[in-house]
C-alpha cells in the first residue's frame, strides 16, 4: 500500500496468504459475509453490481474488499477472476489487530482505503451525470 515503509509493507505481508484463481473463480460474492481484504498481484478481476452488471476491473496492484473492512456488513458486489489470478488475501482480524496496535501504520492504511474509495464516489458520480446529461427532460418543452 502506498506510503508503507518496508517494514510495515512486511507486517501486513506476514497476515497475507496467497491464492491462485483460475477463470470464473470468485474472490467473494453478492452479500457474502467475509470482510477480508484482498490485492490483486497477478491477473485481474472483475467487479459486478447487484443486478449482475460489470462495474469495474481491478489489476495489479489494485485492493479489493476495503468497504467491509470498514463497515463490516456483507458484500454489496460480487467479484471474479478474468483468467490466471494471482491474489493476497488479508485476513479481517488480524489486520484490524494490526491497524489498532500500530496506530502509524493503520492511519496510511486507513487512509489508502479512504482514497480508494473517494475515487471509486468520484467515479461513480461522472458516471451517474454522464447518464443523466443523456437524459431527455420532460419539461423542457410544453407537453402536446
Amino acid at each position: 500500500m502506498f506510503g508503507l515503509n518496508d517494514h510495515q509493507v512486511a507486517k501486513v505481508a506476514d497476515l497475507a496468504t496467497e491464492e491462485i484463481l483460475a477463470s470464473g473463480d470468485p474472490i467473494f460474492t453478492l452479500n457474502e459475509k467475509n470482510a477480508d481484504l484482498f490485492v490483486v498481484l497477478e491477473g485481474h478481476i472483475t467487479v459486478y453490481r447487484s443486478d449482475g452488471e460489470p462495474s469495474e476491473v481491478v489489476r495489479p496492484p489494485g485492493v479489493l474488499g476495503e468497504l467491509a473492512l470498514v463497515d463490516n456488513e456483507p458484500r454489496c458486489r460480487a467479484a471474479y477472476s478474468d483468467g490466471f489470478t494471482r491474489v493476497a488475501r488479508v485476513p479481517v482480524k488480524p489486520l484490524r489487530r494490526l491497524i489498532w496496535d500500530e496506530k502509524d501504520l493503520g492511519i496510511i492504511v486507513i487512509a489508502n482505503l479512504a482514497r480508494n474509495l473517494g475515487l471509486r464516489l468520484a467515479d461513480a458520480l461522472l458516471r451517474l451525470d454522464d447518464q443523466t446529461s443523456k437524459a431527455e427532460d420532460p419539461w423542457a418543452k410544453r407537453p402536446d
